[in-house]
This record gives C-alpha cells, sequence and structure tokens, in this order.
C-alpha cells in the first residue's frame, strides 16, 4: 500500500491480508481515527509491480476526509516545490478536505 502519511505518527492505520469468498487473498488497508491529513491517493499494489523508482502500477482511490473546520489539506514541505522547466507548465494542486466545496 501507498498512502498519504500524515507528519506525525499515524497509529490508525492497519494493513492485513485476507482470503474473501472466492477463495482470493487480498490485502486490506483499514484507517481507524480519519482525520484531514489523510485525504489523499490511497494505492494498492503487489510488491513485485513498481516499475521504476517511485513509480508503482497498481489500484488508486482518492479518498476525501471532510472537516467543516479545515476547509484544505494540510500541506507538507514536498507540496511547496512544483519543479517546472523552461517553457512547461505546471498544475498546482488546491486540495480540499471536501469534494462539494468550491475553491
Amino acid at each position: 500500500w501507498q498512502y498519504p502519511e500524515p507528519e506525525r505518527d499515524s497509529h490508525g492505520l492497519e494493513i492485513r491480508s485476507e482470503e474473501n469468498n472466492s477463495g482470493l487473498f487480498v490485502s486490506l488497508l483499514e484507517v481507524k481515527n480519519a482525520s484531514v491529513a489523510l485525504t489523499g491517493v490511497y494505492t494498492c499494489y503487489h510488491n513485485h509491480s513498481q516499475i521504476e523508482e517511485h513509480e508503482i502500477e497498481g489500484k488508486e482511490i482518492y479518498i476525501y476526509v471532510p472537516d467543516p473546520t479545515v476547509a484544505f489539506v494540510p500541506s507538507s514541505i514536498l507540496d511547496h516545490f512544483i519543479p517546472v522547466e523552461e517553457d512547461d507548465f505546471a498544475i498546482i494542486p488546491c486540495r480540499t478536505t471536501d469534494p462539494s466545496s468550491n475553491a
């Protein structure tokens, strides 16, 4: 699994493997005590599916953890650096905690 990692330790995440009704083994990521810091992309992947360094092929889902008191996902230091080459374009994300908010 690859998932958002808050700056402080997150003890509410548990990964376990189970056998489903079809006899297949599946990997489950359980989030307990979710907070806005856990808003983001979650990727389930096989250990041998890494294409290149820092590139993973897997199934992705974006999870929102709405919080009426926190409009935007807390940023990390890496969010402040978006490398762009000359004459190229960049996308600057505006990550809200609620998909229905107007930003």
